[in-house]
């Protein structure tokens, strides 16, 4: 409807006058920049996941015959390092510079990073590879954070329609970036170029088309809210609730990458084709995200804490088959790293959504964008670990080894209390031994 004052008001299908919901009020122009800003959103979200998904198993498999199987993954650990840190410093400059001048300079910075690691892979250079992997990172931080500013272009009540298109995206990117190794290491290799240097060039140029696709991104600045980040990033710490969310995030993300980084080194370890990690690879991605809506719709029916119990236990049990299957490439094996990626679906999705609720909400959106930082950069030793242990006692030693700690997470979430609402405010109260209020609800 248009009312008096040329302003085109949508309401929620379904509503009536009374309305369950408030309208969503825009003028025609003001909906048409949001929509270009979405449609530019979910596409850098799946180029950017794409790249990624794509060159993480490329750099460890590359980097294998120079530094062994057990230091493989250094420059994968590098990357995700960077992201933490990109992580950081974006939603930092969103104050600044706006969200479109902080994303194209995070894409820009992308674009360098896949194109020092193309021109590793040309001179055979493993101290160029980590460089160019920690500066990849650096910009796939901005797509980590992208998800915010799509939920700024939409009212409140909305925002979690649009966070969830740019969720959509990367699961389209993160399903297809694995499938596109071996058409990319083939086409290298048909020009007389090494053909691992192929994911690496299609990440220099999926970021500098991302970069281009920014112009279209919205300019305003994200609030700043009150306090600082680390003020309360200190206030989740000292809530004892609040660290058991934060544990069940760093365990889901740690155990997922150290398997997922060990399982396409073991694939080629074992007389594997780059089509075979591809393959495993997406059948993982897809457990990562193919059932997020069905995992939105627990949380809200049965709550976030049963649902990590729910996820730490699929983990365990993607742990147990990986274990048995012997081979991560086996029918067995592809089940196992579907399960592992539904596992993390699972945790990850109820632990971050429970821990953005209770937060304050003004400037929200910075302060969860450092705990993602907090969570990369904590599980960075999981890319470490999995090829260590891969490279010491083989793949099945491995997955027991990372079946232990959801275990040891789940026991410790069992004995734990709902979460506590976390801010900046509260953290004086809790340091002088104040009870925390709980959200029974989660």
């Amino acid at each position: 409807m248009v009312d008096a004052d040329g302003r085109e008001e949508v309401v929620s299908p379904g509503l009536g006058a009374a309305g369950a919901a408030p309208a969503d009020t825009a003028t025609r122009a003001e909906i048409s920049a949001r929509r270009r800003g979405m449609m530019a959103l979910f596409t850098t979200a799946t180029l950017m996941n794409a790249a990624m998904a794509a060159v993480a198993p490329t750099s460890t498999i590359w980097a294998e015959p120079y530094v062994g199987v057990m230091w493989s993954a250094f420059p994968q650990t590098l990357t995700i390092l960077g992201t933490g840190l990109g992580a950081l410093l974006l939603v930092r400059a969103t104050s600044w510079l706006g969200w479109r001048a902080s994303l194209m300079v995070a894409f820009a910075v992308g674009t360098l990073g896949g194109l020092i690691c193309f021109t590793a892979t040309l001179i055979e250079s493993i101290p160029l590879l980590d460089g160019g992997m920690f500066v990849l990172g650096l910009g796939v931080g901005g797509s980590i954070v992208s998800r915010y500013a799509a939920a700024e272009l939409y009212p409140s009540h909305r925002s979690g329609y649009a966070l969830g298109l740019v969720v959509a995206a990367g699961a389209v990117g993160s399903v297809g970036g694995p499938l596109l190794l071996y058409p990319m290491s083939s086409l290298m290799g048909s020009f007389g170029l090494p053909e691992l240097s192929g994911p690496f060039l299609l990440a220099a140029v999926v970021s500098a088309v991302a970069g281009l696709g920014g112009i279209t991104l919205p300019r305003h600045k994200a609030p700043r809210g009150e306090g600082s980040q680390l003020a309360v990033l200190g206030s989740v710490f000292r809530s004892g609730s609040a660290r058991m969310l934060l544990l069940v995030m760093i365990v889901s993300q740690l155990i997922m990458v150290a398997i997922m980084t060990a399982a396409p080194m073991d694939i080629i370890l074992k007389d594997g084709t780059l089509v075979v990690v591809g393959a495993a690879l997406a059948a993982h991605a897809g457990g990562m995200f193919i059932f997020a809506p069905l995992t939105g719709w627990m949380i809200d029916r049965i709550g976030a804490r049963k649902v990590m119990f729910a996820g730490l236990a699929v983990l365990v049990l993607a742990a147990a088959i990986g274990a048995g299957s012997t081979m991560s490439h086996t029918v067995l094996g592809s089940i196992s790293l579907f399960l592992l990626g539904y596992g993390w679906n699972l945790g990850f999705m109820a632990g971050s959504r429970t821990l953005a609720t209770t937060l304050a909400s003004n400037g929200q959106g910075q302060v969860v964008g450092a705990v993602d930082a907090v969570v990369w950069c904590v599980s960075a030793t999981g890319t470490i670990g999995g090829t260590a242990l891969l490279g010491a006692g083989g793949y099945s030693i491995m997955s027991e080894i990372m079946g232990i700690l959801p275990i040891v997470t789940f026991l410790l979430l069992l004995r734990s209390r709902p979460v506590a609402a976390v801010s900046p405010a509260a953290a004086p109260a809790a340091a002088a031994g104040t009870p925390e209020r709980t959200d029974e609800a989660a």
